[in-house]
């Protein structure tokens, strides 16, 4: 458990612990830029990794990176997941580099994360790879697939963990709701409408 200012939890080896792998909390004061990389988090009853904040406290700019997160979540009465960064409040959050297979749901970003960033994570057996509801979000993962499906609507709005989507079904499209500045998309679309 970490709860203070730039702590550095690195190359550990967290296996079959009874509760979460690496557990970051502080309910009193502001941690900030605290550290969670280059471990292996396997088998353990709940999340692999938490990031955790309540009022008062806070985590600010965390950084959870390069990590090979597997087959967490071992206790059957609760579903956990590989990464998760939740709590209010929560800003600048940056989950980055990291290998998350085998779990219920491999990142998860809560409503209380006002930003976070997921870059260059790498997903594979999972049966969610991300539940995002953080105010702010910018996703620059792949999901692995050729592409993800999107039916057509007046208002398409993209995932943001991808960048290559199929376009489904024929309802004109009048506008693309935005991500953020300089994303840029594939579209293809699988039946003919307009645009």
């Amino acid at each position: 458990t970490i709860g203070s200012n730039r702590a550095d939890v690195s190359h550990n080896t967290v296996w079959l612990n009874g509760e979460h792998g690496v557990l970051g909390y502080d309910a009193t004061t502001t941690s900030d830029r605290n550290i969670v990389r280059h471990n292996t988090v396997r088998k353990n009853d709940r999340h692999g990794i938490y990031l955790l904040s309540t009022a008062p406290g806070a985590v600010t700019n965390a950084l959870v990176e390069g990590n090979d997160v597997d087959d967490n979540d071992q206790e059957a009465t609760t579903t956990y997941n590989g990464i998760n960064v939740s709590g209010v409040p929560t800003t600048g959050a940056m989950v980055k580099r990291n290998r998350v297979t085998n779990e219920t749901t491999a990142v998860t970003i809560g409503a209380g994360v006002v930003s976070a960033l997921l870059e260059g994570n790498t997903y594979a057996s999972n049966t969610t790879n991300i539940s995002d509801a953080a105010t702010t979000t910018v996703g620059l993962d792949f999901i692995p697939a050729a592409s993800v499906s999107v039916a057509s609507a007046t208002t398409v709005t993209l995932p943001i963990f991808n960048s290559y989507f199929n376009i489904t079904g024929t309802t004109t499209i009048t506008s693309v709701t935005a991500s953020w500045a300089g994303r840029l998309v594939v579209l293809k679309f699988a039946g003919i409408l307009t645009f």
